[in-house]
């Protein structure tokens, strides 16, 4: 029997050989840059679909706002937006004036009440006259105290910003004494 030469050493030399001359470092480099220009041809060919795709879609924006009907309905809006600051700074004004009219005095049915309320018994306002904020009365009673009690009584229910009692005098001829008031009305709540 032919005993053949088993030299496991030779045969490990080419084997590395044969892998060496696979992995040189030209085919390695030459692999790189063969991946790096593929990688950077899809990169750019999907820049250059995405440019694309953003110039027809600045197109069409382009369009849409370039429209004379958005135009027309553009302006539109603006002229709304200066309505609405225009009724903002009217609604400040109303505001202003509805808050000068509350403090305004007024001359009005519950200051009557509280006058005729407040009367003493068997005394009468016999005149009564209202300039700006205040009110003038006249009163006519049995006792010399009378006008001076209800300038008292109107005092007492704080409606009025102030109550002077002016005084009074003696008629003769009715056998009454009449009182002069004036009353200044308040404002505001």
């Amino acid at each position: 029997m032919l005993k053949k030469d088993m030299n496991l050493l030779e045969s490990y030399r080419q084997i590395q050989k044969a892998r060496s001359e696979k992995t040189s470092p030209s085919v390695m480099y030459l692999g790189i840059v063969l991946f790096v220009a593929l990688s950077l041809g899809i990169f750019s060919m999907k820049l250059v679909f995405d440019n694309l795709t953003l110039e027809s879609k600045i197109v069409l924006i382009e369009e849409y706002i370039n429209d004379p009907l958005v135009i027309r309905k553009l302006n539109e809006i603006s002229i709304m937006q200066s309505n609405i600051k225009q009724l903002d700074s009217l609604k400040v004004e109303v505001i202003s004036i509805i808050d000068v009219l509350d403090y305004i005095p007024r001359f009005d049915q519950d200051i009557l009440q509280i006058l005729f309320d407040n009367l003493p018994v068997d005394v009468s306002i016999t005149k009564l006259s209202y300039v700006d904020s205040w009110i003038s009365l006249e009163i006519i009673g049995n006792f010399a105290s009378d006008s001076s009690n209800y300038a008292l009584r109107l005092q007492r229910t704080e409606f009025f910003k102030d109550v002077i009692h002016e005084g009074y005098k003696y008629e003769d001829t009715s056998r009454k004494y009449t009182g002069n008031l004036k009353v200044q009305m308040k404002g505001g709540n």
